[in-house]
C-alpha cells in the first residue's frame, strides 16, 4: 500500500476529526483550569486558536448529511465549551482577587506613617529648598 506524499496539513480531514482535535485541546485546557494551572492553560492558546480556525473553515463548506458520530462530537464540544467558559471565568476572578490583595497591601505599606521609624512617631519637617548655586 503506497503512502501519501502530501504533507499532513494537506491531507483531507473530516469535520469529525477537526471537532475531535478542538475537543481534545479543550479537555486539556479545562483540566489545567480546574487545577488553576494558568500557565499550562495559557500555553494551549495557540493550539486552541488553530483548532477553532480549522473548525470555522468547515463552516464555509457545504453542510454534511446527518451523522450520529458528528452529532455526538458536537454535543461533546458543546459540553466542553460551556465548562471552559465557566473555568475561564473562575480563573479570571481568582486573578482579580490576587491583584486586589496585592494592591491593598501595597497601598497599606505606602500609607503606613511609621514605616522605617522603629516605633517612634515620624518627625514632621517643613519643606526645604535646595540649590546647587553658590
Amino acid at each position: 500500500m503506497a503512502r501519501s506524499l502530501l504533507p499532513v496539513a494537506l491531507l483531507p480531514v473530516s469535520l469529525h476529526q477537526v471537532a475531535g482535535r478542538l475537543a481534545d485541546v479543550l479537555e486539556r485546557e479545562n483540566a489545567a483550569l480546574r487545577a488553576m494551572d494558568l500557565v499550562r492553560a495559557a500555553r494551549l492558546l495557540p493550539e486552541k486558536t488553530a483548532a477553532i480556525a480549522e473548525l470555522a473553515a468547515f463552516g464555509e463548506t457545504a453542510v454534511p448529511p446527518p451523522n450520529p458520530a458528528l452529532t455526538a462530537a458536537a454535543r461533546r464540544l458543546d459540553t466542553l465549551t460551556r465548562e471552559n467558559r465557566q473555568l475561564l471565568r473562575r480563573a479570571i476572578a481568582a486573578q482579580q482577587r490576587v491583584i486586589g490583595i496585592i494592591v491593598r497591601a501595597a497601598a497599606g505599606a505606602v500609607a503606613d506613617p511609621s514605616y522605617g521609624t522603629k516605633g517612634r512617631r515620624p518627625r514632621l519637617t517643613a519643606a526645604v529648598a535646595l540649590s546647587t548655586r553658590a
